[in-house]
């Protein structure tokens, strides 16, 4: 399962790396508008973390933000401001999805540190685990 949206690119790269693993890929939100597939995701029950982040306007407190719907309208704030693509597709932003209705368990994080270069930065997950859904 991918989430890429609008790149024909990541859309093509990550094909053939399932082609030639002899995978299926599965797309779900290839060519959907950005902030509808957020808000579905929130709202279908995905948690989601900003892991790392590449954009004006985006600064080290968003590393390990969760993604919510006042996450969702400050980026829509900002996509105004500075034309970052509100989705991330640019490369502004990206993310790691922790639990979901789909999956079994889900990741805890155990330790992880932001770290920052002047004007990006990364969250880096130090520990995890898998665990049992409560």
């Amino acid at each position: 399962v991918v989430g890429v949206v609008k790149s024909n690119y990541q859309y093509n790269i990550i094909s053939k790396i399932c082609a030639d693993l002899d995978l299926r890929m599965y797309a779900p939100y290839w060519q959907r508008g950005h902030e509808f597939l957020m808000r579905e995701a929130i709202d279908s029950g995905f948690e989601i973390i900003i892991t790392g982040v590449y954009a004006e306007g985006l600064s080290e407190d968003w590393l390990g933000r969760r993604l919510d719907m006042e996450t969702i309208n400050e980026l829509r704030k900002l996509s105004e401001r500075f034309g970052i693509n509100i989705g991330g597709e640019g490369g502004e932003y990206e993310t790691l999805v922790i639990d979901g209705p789909i999956f079994k368990k889900k990741l805890r994080i155990l330790r992880s540190k932001r770290v920052w270069h002047k004007i990006r930065g990364e969250l880096i997950i130090e520990d995890l685990e898998l665990v049992d859904k409560d």
